[in-house]
């Protein structure tokens, strides 16, 4: 018996989240009606907004139906004119903002409608008792109104709600003993269909309120994650106020684009952007391929590191492996592209400071004598090739093969003696 129950709750579990999939008949129409209003240039709170009131205006519309029918079966037509006249009233306001994108005057209307016709059907029908509480309908107008207008002027719709309830109340003995109304019998079923009806609405309404901030969070922790590393992000969440880290042994990568400030003179911005796109989206995913952590572009410069912000993220062979993997990759750019751009690489390993600075726009980045001299291996190198440090030759000879440079002058350092990475010894 256990089994069999919760085989029929698991169903039902998945027969909901069908529904609700993005994929489903459902979830198209629930698009298609929660965009009616929408503009290209709106903000997110505005899409939002249009969304929740498109929404509920369509059940409302449902509602108005149904509620409709029922006093139209049991002899009531005329009572019957005012949840139509609702359902009529929000049909005809969601063409009109289709045609015209009038989204004020759509919301207004819906919250006036929400709030005065359920006031209305309860006095049409009797009162209280006889019409099933009907004028609990319009408890959406001030809840809907807190997401629309905000906590203040909400104030006001509560207000008028709690107005109409009293007035409603006032006027109870008078309309239950109305000739029309004592016809109606006071069955609980009334109020059990207002109750779950309304219930249902605000159940849904939250659903999809709920639903839309998931998505909003899913695509704001994107945005962060692509700014920042998962762990970094992480520490900055939970209100960490300093964050800085000493690593004994980092491998920083910088290439440069050679040549490309005065290429770049003859391009459209347009242009432009697209040429460094291109070339740095493919340099991101190398650095996804080997678990590299990129810690940002500088124009036409690019910075990767190996060893943070955890040891075990991507090693220095890695590093090594993905800066030959960014001379094919460019070579295979320009083939596509009828282009004849090179880039410069350096290599260098060696313990670094890293952290986050700013208060608003947030930056991972690393300091230290390693980054330094990664750059000038990138600056001092030879246009198509990659230059690494001695060091960096000696921890990884038996794994590379190395070109021999000599001895350069390196600002800040006096001579060194540098390699050129030619190859991966796969031996």
């Amino acid at each position: 018996m256990r089994e069999k129950s919760e085989f029929w709750l698991n169903s039902a579990i998945e027969t909901f989240n069908g529904v609700f999939s993005e994929r489903s008949r459902f979830s198209r129409l629930l698009h298609y009606i929660t965009h009616v209003g929408s503009l290209p240039d709106d903000t997110d709170e505005e899409k939002l907004q249009k969304a929740l009131l498109s929404l509920l205006a369509c059940f409302g519309f449902v509602a108005g139906i149904c509620l409709g029918i029922h006093d139209v079966v049991f002899d009531f037509p005329t009572r019957g004119i005012t949840t139509f006249s609702y359902s009529l009233v929000t049909l005809l306001g969601f063409i009109h903002l289709k045609y015209t994108r009038q989204f004020k005057l759509f919301r207004f209307t819906q919250l006036a409608f929400v709030l005065c016709m359920p006031f209305i059907a309860q006095i049409t029908h009797g009162g209280f008792v006889l019409s099933g509480s009907a004028i609990i309908w319009a408890l959406g107008a001030p809840i809907c109104a807190v997401m629309f207008h905000g906590p203040a002027q909400s104030i006001r719709w509560f207000a008028a709600y709690g107005g109409l309830v009293a007035l409603a109340a006032w006027l109870d003995p008078k309309v239950s003993q109305w000739e029309a109304a004592s016809r109606l019998s006071a069955s609980p079923w009334f109020f059990v269909g207002h109750l779950l009806g309304i219930s249902l609405i605000l159940f849904l309404l939250v659903q999809f309120f709920v639903f839309r901030i998931k998505k909003e969070q899913e695509r704001s922790e994107a945005l962060l994650l692509n700014i920042l590393p998962k762990s970094i992000a992480e520490r900055l969440k939970q209100n960490e106020s300093a964050i800085a880290d000493a690593f004994s042994e980092a491998t920083i990568l910088f290439a440069d684009i050679v040549g490309f400030t005065e290429i770049s003179g003859k391009m459209s911005p347009a242009q432009l952007v697209e040429i460094l796109n291109g070339i740095f989206s493919r340099f991101d995913r190398l650095a996804e391929k080997h678990k590299l952590e990129k810690i940002k572009t500088i124009g036409d410069a690019y910075m990767v590191v190996g060893g943070l912000p955890e040891p075990e993220n991507g090693s220095a062979q890695e590093v090594l492996q993905m800066a030959l993997d960014m001379l094919e990759t460019m070579k295979q750019f320009n083939k596509e592209n009828n282009t004849d751009l090179k880039i410069r690489i350096g290599v260098h390993s060696g313990p670094v400071i890293a952290g986050v600075i700013g208060l608003k726009k947030f930056i991972y980045d690393l300091w230290g004598d390693a980054v330094n001299v990664a750059s000038r291996m990138e600056s001092t190198g030879v246009d198509g090739r990659i230059q690494v440090t001695e060091e960096t030759y000696l921890s990884h000879k038996q794994n590379f093969y190395f070109e021999k440079r000599g001895e350069i002058k390196v600002k800040g350092k006096g001579e060194m003696t540098t390699y050129f990475l030619c190859a991966k010894n796969d031996v």
